[in-house]
């Protein structure tokens, strides 16, 4: 299993057209595998999904559908950084465009989780470079929501929608945080 997913990871890394013959026979029969006892196999499941997500609307779509958030959110929590990376890679490339999951991403990821990569510092090297997209990415669509109307602010009240006020007050100074840290 470890072999196969590595090898069906690296073979979606950058092709578009290998990542479009690959998905169509996935990524159902590789969810399970999100519960592997084997970290590498996690990892590379993972960072294979990550890969199908990118530069195609409908494989997000399909992708979203059939994934967990729980399972990946979940994925966040495990003790080794190199299966925090690409959940937090996928998580980043499903947050892009559509409202709805933007929306269901940012009420997934519980705050304080991404809070805690920063309280000793920087998150471990392995996975800073996708957690602090992550975050990136949980600002921008966070903004974009309010802009748009998908969340409402009004002024002494804060958000309206539940369960996303704690992004107003929190997520943003800490996304002001990590760029002032990362520059």
């Amino acid at each position: 299993q470890e072999q196969a997913a590595g090898f069906l990871r690296n073979l979606t890394h950058g092709d578009n057209n290998r990542k479009q013959v690959i998905f169509q026979s996935l990524p159902g029969p590789l969810l399970p595998l999100l519960h592997s006892p084997s970290p590498r196999v996690v990892q590379s499941v993972a960072g294979l999904l990550q890969n199908l997500c990118t530069r195609s609307e409908a494989r997000r779509a399909e992708v979203f559908k059939q994934l967990s958030l729980t399972d990946v959110v979940q994925l966040l929590k495990h003790d080794d950084p190199h299966v925090i990376a690409p959940a937090a890679g996928l998580l980043m490339n499903l947050c892009r465009t559509d409202h709805r999951r933007k929306l269901a991403i940012l009420r997934a990821v519980p705050l304080n989780l991404l809070h805690g990569f920063y309280i000793e510092g920087h998150p471990p090297r392995a996975c800073r470079e996708q957690i602090n997209g992550l975050l990136q990415h949980l600002s921008v669509a966070f903004t974009s929501l309010l802009n748009e109307g998908q969340v409402l602010h009004q002024p002494g009240v804060g958000v309206t929608r539940p369960g996303i006020d704690v992004w107003s007050r929190v997520l943003l100074p800490l996304f002001r945080l990590v760029t002032s840290l990362s520059s």
